[in-house]
């Protein structure tokens, strides 16, 4: 009994994983045949994925936060709701900016789900089993980051554009369900407020050095550069000085003072770096390049 427990809550965290980590490069394959679409350049359209991946980084920190004053379960199916609900809506998007907006709020709510699940697995388990479904949750995420490339090309060779978001609805609909009968009511319940200050410096800092190099192309080398990325780093290193000595800070950057967690962390960032860099350039370069068909670039992909 206690080994089917452990397999259902598994499979309801693993699929809220899936589902967080698919939609970051859903869109990647789909990038030349949306500028064909809505006859829109890559600078624009290359935001259907980077505004995603901005808005999730924006929101993780602040993910415990959320868990621990409105509760993990909560919180998670408000976002696997949020997700269906914007799934919906982008599928019915008539312009480019309008399903840019879409993916930054999908990137809102589905950047949640990675870091919910991670903590409710290890809420829900002894310390025995932490070990084992961990390692679960990583193939899980493994899966999630893998798949949209091939599953993006298969859609577009039969179907529209719009079916890379109407495929969420059963997944979701099914992790819905799945959270709601099958993981344990919420206990935890905090008082502490959330550091809306550090968030917006780290927000805005994150926000306006994307926005600065992805304008590189068009800006070059000038001034108008030179300002973006000053300004937002002066935001990241504003919240550097203002945690300093904090307790109640948005991140805890006493940990960097561990080597090997800082090793890690740098390993771990050229990783993410050479991973998305290659997910995002090489289909354009099939695609655009090539002429290779949708399909084909996601078996290559994969």
């Amino acid at each position: 009994m206690k080994q089917q427990r452990t397999f259902l809550l598994l499979l309801t965290l693993g699929l809220g994983t899936v589902i967080g980590t698919l939609n970051i490069t859903m869109f990647n394959v789909a990038l030349p045949s949306m500028m064909t679409y809505f006859d829109a350049p890559l600078a624009t359209v290359q935001w259907l994925t980077s505004g995603y991946m901005l808005a999730a980084g924006m929101i993780i920190p602040a993910a415990g936060f959320f868990g621990d004053r409105f509760g993990y379960k909560r919180i998670f199916c408000l976002a696997l709701c949020c997700v269906l609900v914007l799934s919906i809506v982008g599928a019915l998007a008539w312009c480019i900016e309008l399903l840019i907006v879409v993916r930054f709020f999908m990137g809102l709510t589905g950047g949640l789900l990675s870091p919910l699940s991670l903590a409710m697995l290890y809420q829900s388990l002894p310390v025995s089993q932490q070990a084992k479904a961990a390692s679960t949750w990583g193939i899980a995420n493994m899966v999630g980051g893998m798949m949209p490339s091939v599953l993006s090309g298969i859609i577009l060779s039969v179907a529209d554009w719009r079916f890379l978001l109407l495929f969420n609805l059963p997944f979701v609909i099914l992790a819905i369900f799945l959270t709601l009968h099958l993981l344990p009511k919420d206990t935890l319940r905090s008082t502490a407020r959330l550091d809306f200050t550090g968030l917006a410096l780290t927000s805005m800092g994150s926000l306006i050095l994307l926005f600065s190099f992805s304008n590189l192309s068009s800006w070059g080398f000038s001034l108008k550069l030179l300002l973006g990325v000053s300004l937002g780093l002066a935001c990241l290193a504003a919240y550097i000085i203002r945690s300093h000595n904090r307790s109640d800070t948005l991140l805890n950057l006493s940990v960097l003072k561990f080597r090997r967690y800082v090793a890690a962390l740098i390993a771990g960032g050229m990783n993410s770096i050479a991973l998305y860099m290659i997910t995002f350039l090489m289909p354009l370069f099939l695609q655009s390049g090539l002429g290779v068909s949708p399909l084909a670039t996601g078996m290559i992909m994969l």
